[in-house]
């Protein structure tokens, strides 16, 4: 979901008021454009060539399709360029850092095959009968 301004503020500069055109202002708006918002200037297609003269010149403008702009997901590259998401980032594996990735629990014992004998093949069978003839 696209961020509103005040929500990328509270991202970037929670207290301190931020200035346009300031280096807080720019990464504001290029978290805002990170999110999903899609601003005018992104939208403007340029005019076509030349000058209309006749009917037929002015086709280019009746027949041309409107282009709904789809926002652009940034690379982790990208994403990790702006400084606020850096910080988080790196909050984020600070607080972490203790908790384990995961545990691994060994498998049950009825379904380990060290130790089984394999069943002797005296006719066809399927696999599903042949694990369950291991001893």
């Amino acid at each position: 979901m696209p961020l509103t301004f005040e929500q990328a503020k509270a991202r970037v500069s929670p207290d301190a008021p931020v200035q346009p055109g300031s280096a807080e202002h720019l990464e504001i708006i290029a978290l805002m454009r990170q999110s999903g918002v899609v601003f005018a200037e992104d939208n403007v297609e340029p005019p076509p060539p030349g000058l209309a003269r006749t009917l037929a010149d002015f086709a280019p403008y009746r027949e041309r399709e409107m282009k709904t702009p789809k926002p652009v997901l940034p690379s982790k590259k990208d994403w990790l360029s702006l400084r606020s998401n850096r910080k988080a980032y790196h909050e984020h594996i600070a607080d972490n850092a203790t908790v384990p990735v995961g545990s691994h629990e060994p498998p049950p014992r009825h379904l380990s095959w060290v130790g089984k004998t394999p069943p002797k093949m005296d006719r066809p069978m399927s696999k599903h009968e042949w694990i369950s003839l291991l001893k």
